[in-house]
């Protein structure tokens, strides 16, 4: 249900919490991951430089895995020293998964960093298994997916000096030499690598930069997105790509949507049979970032962030970003770069912002907190947004004293978020942080930072109209479609569109708003000529100053089961709708009601469903005279 009650951004401790932690001297300390199992229990990853303090406990250096309960309570914590982190994922069973690095200690004596594969127990934190490289040293993992069968998908970056990597069944992988390549590798559910694959752009060149996220779809494939990319063919040149690769590690596609190294990708994430990615298109270099299909984004004299939908074979459906911003120097402006995806299917997206004056989906964002004029350096604002499948803002979570840097981002099943990042003081120890209804000192000194964990509710923008149902359902040969209103605000009308796909929707007809209302108010429209199969059904709402708002989808599946003739709607006032089994006739009359004859057509012996227009006949009756081997069928029309 959508609503333009007020609905406050709060981090509560009735149904949220926040916490904070004191990292001293540690620029480098940094949540890496988070994820949140269907209980509503949330998995942090973190990554430790020097020995620190976290629930009453002293860590050394490694990679902490903590587990929170639902209001925010300490599980465990594990940690591992001499690991680092880089990516958290949870199997079927709610198993956190870490994919990483681990320092390993070779016979000759030397130290060597080794990709790490382990799997937890969600219960106590055990290691349940663990799968190292067994040579390999220097490599490093960027980000990993699990897909719906279970196997994992790492990507990570090939060091240029150890040409080798022997892993499970990738044995004496080879290498490119000159320069760091980016690889992709694919382990079964223990962790033991099947086969790996540089990544290309096709059959042909390997690529350079980085590969910044990796999802997995429905049929096992996955996606990646990369910045910085530079093609082995052209030297000199760089830009943002995002690709498919079947998982047999063919690749599907690849599409380079940049060329510049000014342009970023960030994050990518799979739902509901599309691709989500995020990321900025610089303030300087003053190059677009070109989807095809009509989708781009230009730079201007501030930082853009993006969202931007592609379908399953590459094609783009929309892009979203901020219109406008107030340049503050290099780099700043708002950058996406978590994405995740709501119970509700909506999408969540995590953001820094840097500026003032920035619109983004109709709400401008500023901060409270300026330093000489502009925002410090050592922070950001903590933004989470919340847009439906067709990009619309639908509500936003936000800090505006410009002190936090976000860095994680999850989604709970009651539809909340939880985020993590750290916080600085900035010139002034003890300085306040605030993160909605919750007020932070910051503990270290001024040039230490803090590690903050909430989880979020977002406020709801208001809408146009207060919509409390929308259903569709089937009533005789028609679908109706009917929706209430607790209010309106300046509403002309509704639009209704229809669609066989969920994606390319064709406007279908409208209904009268009631302009400016606090009343409820019931609504129905009768698609009087369904498709047969799946109907997709999208309402929007449409002002008198011609803005128009999403307000949901339906979908209902047409079908004539069990029925082997049908002809609807009747009476009719335009189109006329023939089922039956395919064979049964092969010609078709139509007679006026004193025998005149006034159509003839032959019915090919596959056809199973004619529709005849009687929208140029007069009103009144008409026979339709159906024959075929089976027999012969008669039946009157009403034209209205």
């Amino acid at each position: 249900m959508l609503s333009s009650a007020a609905r406050s951004q709060t981090v509560d401790f009735s149904d949220a919490f926040s916490r904070t932690q004191t990292v001293t001297n540690g620029r480098t300390n940094e949540f890496r991951d988070m994820k949140t199992d269907t209980a509503g229990n949330t998995y942090v990853l973190a990554n430790l430089i020097a020995a620190q303090t976290f629930n009453s406990q002293t860590h050394n250096a490694g990679r902490l895995l903590i587990k929170y309960n639902t209001a925010g309570q300490i599980q465990w914590v594990i940690a591992d020293n001499g690991k680092s982190g880089v990516t958290l994922l949870l199997d079927s069973q709610g198993n956190p998964i870490v994919a990483g690095n681990q320092s390993v200690t070779t016979s000759q004596g030397w130290v060597e960093s080794r990709l790490s594969i382990t799997k937890y127990a969600a219960t106590d934190g055990i290691i349940i298994w663990e799968n190292i490289a067994t040579s390999g040293a220097g490599d490093a993992i960027q980000d990993a997916a699990l897909s719906p069968d279970g196997k994992i998908y790492i990507v990570f970056s090939k060091a240029s000096f150890n040409p080798y990597i022997n892993w499970g069944a990738v044995n004496n992988f080879g290498f490119i030499s000159g320069a760091t390549r980016n690889v992709i590798l694919k382990a079964d559910q223990n962790g033991t690598p099947e086969w790996a694959q540089y990544v290309k752009s096709g059959e042909t060149w390997n690529i350079e930069g980085s590969i910044s996220g990796i999802c997995a779809g429905d049929d096992n494939e996955v996606y990646l997105v990369g910045e910085g990319v530079r093609l082995f063919s052209d030297a000199g040149t760089g830009g943002t790509f995002v690709s498919r690769v079947n998982n047999d590690g063919t690749f599907s596609w690849f599409k380079r949507v940049s060329t510049s190294t000014d342009h970023s990708a960030t994050d990518v994430t799979y739902h509901e049979g599309h691709i989500y990615m995020c990321g900025d298109v610089a303030n300087q270099a003053y190059t677009s970032l070109d989807f095809g299909d009509g989708v781009n984004a230009t730079a201007l004299d501030f930082q853009k962030g993006y969202i931007a939908k592609l379908a399953p074979n590459g094609t783009a459906k929309w892009l979203v970003n901020n219109t406008t911003g107030t340049k503050a120097g290099v780099g700043n402006g708002l950058r996406f770069f978590k994405l995740s995806t709501l119970p509700n299917g909506n999408i969540a997206a995590l953001a820094n912002l840097k500026s003032k004056d920035i619109l983004f989906g109709g709400k401008t964002f500023n901060s409270d907190y300026l330093y000489n004029g502009w925002l410090p350096a050592t922070g950001d604002n903590t933004m989470v947004f919340e847009l439906d499948t067709n990009g619309l803002l639908i509500s936003s979570f936000y800090t505006t004293d410009g002190l936090s840097k976000a860095q994680v981002l999850s989604c709970a099943p009651d539809n909340t978020m939880w985020i993590g990042g750290t916080y600085s003081s900035y010139n002034s120890a003890g300085k306040l942080f605030k993160i909605g209804n919750h007020t932070h000192a910051h503990t270290g000194g001024t040039n230490d930072y803090n590690f903050f964990i909430a989880k979020v509710k977002p406020e709801a923008l208001a809408l146009p109209v207060e919509l409390v149902k929308f259903e569709a359902k089937t009533e005789h040969n028609w679908i109706k479609l009917n929706w209430g209103t607790a209010s309106e605000s300046n509403n002309k009308e509704f639009m209704i569109s229809r669609s066989t796909n969920g994606s390319d929707f064709t406007k279908i007809g409208k209904v009268k708003g009631n302009g400016t209302s606090a009343q409820n108010h019931h609504y129905v429209f009768y698609d009087k000529e369904p498709l047969l199969g799946t109907n997709y059904y999208k309402l929007q709402q449409v002002d008198f100053d011609g803005e128009t708002k999403y307000l949901g989808t339906k979908a209902l599946t047409f079908s004539l089961d069990g029925v082997n003739f049908k002809a609807y709607p009747n009476p009719t006032t335009d189109k006329f709708n023939l089922f039956f089994d395919s064979g049964t006739y092969n010609k078709l009359m139509l007679y006026t009601a004193t025998g005149d004859v006034l159509q003839k057509n032959d019915i090919e012996p596959s056809t199973s469903q004619l529709s005849l227009s009687l929208k140029n006949r007069t009103n009144g009756i008409y026979i339709i005279l159906l024959q075929g081997p089976s027999g012969t069928k008669t039946f009157k029309v009403i034209k209205e």
